[in-house]
């Protein structure tokens, strides 16, 4: 069954009417664990006996692999961190200048908010700001709704890093646009305050990692079954792949 809250989608047996309608073998899967299959298998988390891929912007969300197999938690929920990060009660804090929480779930992170962190981090490429100014929130350096983005990003973090302990954690999404500024900043609050830390990388494949863990995610599907197409199916995208 299928739960997607943007289609208004609850216990959709989506996978049951693929399967009517194509007559083939048919693949379901979310597409925050397709890019981390795909980080996992040909980008920059390859090789790692586990990886995390870390979409923040436009929403919040996490794929997981382990030992070569996607995570899905108890009802393939694992990695849904923007139903807690936005929430005030959990997180105790609010995000105000990133939106509310009702606003955050269901619109992500401003763009305003991404465009800001890319002129902080061309700011701290030319050494016009350093680490301890942004990393310690001193007042003026950057602007609040970047400090947000930063603190917000450090808890999607810290969180799984702390719980999951992955080998790798990728960073995907408008956050990438922060660059070396981003991956700064949270090596610099991880470490003292998480257990071995992971490499925290940018994603190698851009918005190919879900296309990529289609493909791969099918090449496994069809080892015993070389003859058979699969259709992938994701949340706003279909890929059909013929193996012969």
């Amino acid at each position: 069954m299928v739960l997607t809250l943007g289609l208004g989608w609850r216990d959709m047996p989506l996978r049951a009417r693929l399967s009517e309608h194509f007559q083939m073998p048919i693949v379901v899967e979310n597409g925050r664990n397709l890019a981390a299959l795909g980080e996992w298998g040909f980008g920059a988390g390859r090789g790692a006996d586990s990886v995390v891929s870390l979409s923040i912007g436009p929403g919040a969300g996490a794929g997981v692999v382990i030992d070569g197999k996607l995570y899905g938690g108890h009802s393939h929920a694992a990695g849904e961190l923007g139903w807690y990060l936005d929430d005030p009660l959990l997180t105790g804090r609010p995000f105000e200048h990133l939106g509310d929480k009702q606003s955050l779930r269901f619109f992500g992170i401003p763009e305003q908010a991404t465009k800001m962190l890319e002129e902080a981090n061309t700011q701290y490429a030319a050494g016009k700001i350093n680490l301890a100014e942004v990393a310690e929130r001193q007042a003026g350096k950057i602007a609040p709704i970047v400090t947000e983005l930063l603190d917000y990003a450090t808890m999607a973090v810290g969180s799984v890093a702390a719980f999951l302990n992955p080998e790798i954690i990728v960073l995907a999404g408008r956050i990438v646009g922060g660059g070396d500024l981003v991956l700064d900043v949270l090596r610099h609050r991880l470490k003292g305050n998480v257990y071995d830390p992971p490499r925290l990388v940018i994603g190698a494949l851009g918005h190919r990692d879900i296309v990529l863990g289609a493909v791969r995610l099918v090449l496994d599907a069809t080892t015993l079954n070389p003859s058979d197409s699969v259709v992938m199916a994701t949340q706003d995208q279909s890929i059909v792949i013929d193996s012969d």
